[in-house]
């Protein structure tokens, strides 16, 4: 458990409020709890949400995201237990989490073996799954991930071998590991790395000489990979903790290069002609001089080493590694950046670390893409968009002066770490009545809803990093004047109406696209009544325009599961500017006639 709990039970109160606010709409606790977690992990995968269970067959699963381009497969169950208190905490074991990910190991079985997308209703969105996995057969990576409120102390990694896959994981997602993944401030404690035990002996590296004094000193050099997969075998996940992707990217699957590579004695030592190695950043270093003619240097131990640039070169050794092919004699190219900053100095080693991190993966060689939203988060359009947010007060709806304002969150987990630098109780308090959660917008979101009001509800369809760079492609050059500003939360305000709107119709399946095209709709036949500026100083669209919407939503419903009978799929069809086109074809029919 970490050391300062009152923050983690901090955290899970705020995050149990919302969703109990959702529960009060959904009727549910495991939907929210999903959901929730996800935008504070990962904003670039819609996920979908495909509810199924059931208990005689011991199957479950609550969603999925298929990667079609790698042919990866990510599956979600959860675990949620509503005794969970945020005075106490249950623990939950390994065993327990195991009959979880046999549940949806069952579940897959059942697809590929038995057909069970033959008995769900096509309307339901476990039907696609279910016809996804038995018709595709075979996976490149399956991602199991299982995520509950409550504490797993052991922290044991779990197996589970599926033969649909030719790579399998189990990722279990805990409170504790959401909270440390967002809290920027409440470090993780720092990997300590003596070479001699880890790595079977000191780092003999070459100092890039420099002309001029800087903040960080630059090494190259070579690692073993047998050390490197020690040292990955011992921290695990730990060591790539602060790189920039995604926390619940779906893992590529191994580098079939990589794979042959190791595994061909005639090849394998000219691994290091054929990869680039790995890229990483540590706070400090004892080292020595060996050389001064050649500045090689040979270092003893390391801080709070991270590998920032060749996660997937690191995970595809340490595979090989784990499978007991013999990859020593093997070496690949390491290049190591050592940070100077004092104790006394710790913000200013972060805000360069955080830059380092971001331009040092912007800029490598890199394997798998980088999230644009992830690097654009200091952007002079995102920095302009919270500079206001902190100082527009919200227009007092009575006599009152106003006392709170919108939180637009320029980077994930920025409203938890503004609280946890403020002092404990009032100061706190204080903080969370200027800036209430219900008003919290994170950048994501604030892009969806804007770009949906902008009739692209096809490119929302395909997920939040599809909408973030589609949002700046727009607004990239734009003055974020004041206007723009309170414009932008208003569209955030529609977009929430006609969202409560539709999660109380409680429709099958389908819910975030039907909220997508509704609002669209919506858009495309009131935009020219509605006046911004106004919804801005109500702070609401008020309920006039409720009914119309509730039908609009019923046939958005309709339209988008008319194809599944022809036997296509609705996620797919939902994300073709065609599906957005025929839909306001249907309606410009239905409204002449």
């Amino acid at each position: 458990m970490m050391n300062d709990l009152h923050e983690l039970k901090q955290f899970y109160g705020e995050l149990k409020d919302s969703i109990k606010r959702e529960n009060d709409v959904t009727a549910g606790w495991e939907e929210p709890f999903l959901y929730e977690m996800m935008s504070y992990i990962d904003s670039e995968k819609d996920i979908i949400y495909a509810y199924w269970s059931k208990a005689k067959q011991n199957i479950k699963i609550n969603g999925y995201f298929y990667g079609e381009e790698d042919n990866v497969l990510n599956l979600y169950i959860v675990y949620f237990d509503q005794e969970q208190a945020v005075s106490g905490w249950r623990k939950i074991s390994k065993t327990e989490l195991k009959e979880y990910t046999t549940k949806i190991k069952n579940f897959i079985n059942q697809c590929f073996k038995k057909g069970l997308y033959k008995v769900i209703s096509p309307s339901d969105p476990a039907y696609e799954l279910a016809k996804l996995i038995y018709d595709q057969k075979d996976f490149a990576v399956i991602n199991i991930f299982v995520l509950t409120n409550r504490y797993y102390e052991s922290n044991k990694s779990i197996d589970l071998t599926l033969e649909q896959a030719d790579e399998t994981s189990v990722t279990v997602i805990d409170i504790e590991r959401v909270y440390q993944h967002v809290s920027q401030e409440i470090k993780a404690e720092d990997i300590e790395i003596i070479c001699e035990n880890e790595f079977g002996g000191n780092l003999n590296l070459l100092k890039v000489p420099s002309n001029v004094e800087q903040d960080y000193e630059c090494f190259t050099g070579y690692i073993s990979a047998e050390g490197l997969a020690k040292a990955y075998h011992r921290h695990g996940s730990k060591l790539v903790e602060r790189n920039v992707r995604s926390f619940l990217q779906a893992r590529a699957a191994t580098n079939k290069g990589i794979k042959k590579t190791l595994e061909n004695e005639e090849e394998k030592e000219k691994f290091v002609a054929y990869n680039n190695g790995i890229s990483c950043i540590a706070k400090s270093a004892q080292m020595s001089i060996k050389d001064d003619k050649s500045n090689l240097y040979s270092i003893e131990n390391l801080t709070g080493l991270q590998i920032v640039n060749g996660g997937q070169t690191t995970a595809s050794i340490y595979e090989a590694h784990r499978r007991n092919v013999d990859i020593s004699g093997v070496y690949l190219q390491m290049k190591l950046t050592i940070l100077n900053f004092s104790d006394s100095e710790e913000r200013a080693r972060q805000d360069l670390e955080d830059e380092m991190i971001a331009n040092i993966s912007r800029y490598a060689n890199t394997q798998n893409k980088i999230n644009p939203s992830d690097l654009e988060a200091n952007g002079r359009l995102l920095v302009e968009l919270e500079i206001l947010s902190r100082k527009t007060w919200i227009p007092s709806q009575d006599e009152r002066k106003s006392d709170n304002m919108w939180y637009f969150e320029r980077a994930r987990g920025q409203y938890l770490v503004d609280i946890g630098q403020k002092k404990k109780g009032k100061a706190q308090n204080d903080f969370k009545r200027r800036y209430p959660k219900e008003k919290l917008i994170p950048k994501i979101d604030l892009a969806k809803h804007n770009l949906v009001w902008e009739q692209y509800p096809y490119v929302v369809s395909k997920g939040g990093e599809a909408a973030f760079k589609k949002y700046m492609e727009i607004n990239r050059d734009i003055e974020v004047t004041d206007l723009f500003y309170k414009e932008s939360i208003a569209k955030t305000i529609i977009y929430r109406h006609i969202e409560d709107i539709i999660k109380r119709k409680k429709f099958l399946g389908y819910r975030a696209n039907i909220i997508y095209y509704t609002t669209s709709w919506f858009s495309l036949k009131y935009k020219e009544k509605i006046d911004l500026q106004d919804i801005w100083n109500r702070q609401s669209i008020g309920n006039e325009f409720d009914e119309d919407i509730g039908e609009m939503a019923d046939q958005v419903s309709k339209y988008l599961t008319s194809i599944i009978d022809s036997g296509r799929n609705v996620t797919q069809w939902a994300k073709q500017a065609s599906c957005w086109d025929e839909l306001i074809d249907k309606y410009e029919r239905i409204s002449k006639s």
